[in-house]
């Protein structure tokens, strides 16, 4: 995250799961952190707003371009006539929206006093909206390039948000720093809790194999 918001994960849950899975590998131990943090992000991409668990892909950019039309268009009523409108230039209308968000969330508080705008430039803020959806989610795209190439949507990869990852390794332990760098990653809601998701996702993915290689041991021993 930037540096004004930092949080704790809950990594224990993955930590053992690792530990476990890393007694199973051919791999050296840097490179077999890399895959599951490789893991990891291809979640986190899964839990990162618009994006929603099982809401994904192109239903998760169409949902997005669904709430940014809703917002603006709660906080602005059009008009034809210029000189009815309260708010005439992009500027004025980008402050207006960002002063009626709801504390602590990206999404505006509904039931307001709509704000008069021409009809023009109100859907010229949409489609300069639409055109950002994705930003956050590929910060951690960039933060997967420092371990290896994963797989995004087009509507994500078209954007290149600051991320990394930086691993570091010592005698006796393996540890990541994973980092999106977007300005206003700590104003979207439940963020926090969208990452530890990601997180109990690739621990259960983890155990997964660890089960799949116990149950191909068991056969190769011939126990039952």
């Amino acid at each position: 995250m930037s540096d004004e918001f930092k949080f704790k994960l809950r990594v224990e849950e993955f930590q053992d799961a690792a530990e476990k899975l890393a007694q199973y590998s051919k791999r050296d131990g840097e490179t077999f952190m890399k895959e599951q943090i490789r893991g990891f992000i291809r979640h986190l991409l899964d839990f990162t707003p618009p994006s929603r668990g099982s809401r994904r892909g192109s239903k998760a950019k169409k949902g997005g371009d669904m709430a940014i039309t809703a917002d603006i268009r709660s906080v602005f009523r059009g008009v034809t006539d210029p000189k009815k409108a309260e708010a005439d230039s992009m500027q004025q209308m980008l402050a207006i929206l960002r002063s009626q968000r709801r504390s602590g969330s990206m999404r505006v508080a509904k039931g307001g006093k709509k704000t008069k705008a021409p009809r023009a430039l109100i859907a010229e803020l949409i489609k300069a909206k639409k055109a950002r959806v994705g930003y956050l989610a590929s910060a951690w795209a960039s933060a997967a390039k420092d371990v290896g190439k994963i797989r995004v949507p087009a509507w994500v990869s078209r954007h290149t948000a600051p991320g990394s990852t930086a691993i570091t390794v010592r005698e006796a332990s393996i540890t990541a720093t994973i980092t999106n760098a977007v300005e206003w990653a700590g104003k979207v809601h439940g963020l926090r809790g969208r990452v530890n998701a990601a997180l109990r996702a690739q621990s259960r993915a983890m155990e997964k194999r660890v089960l799949f290689y116990i149950i191909n041991v068991k056969k190769k021993s011939g126990f039952k």
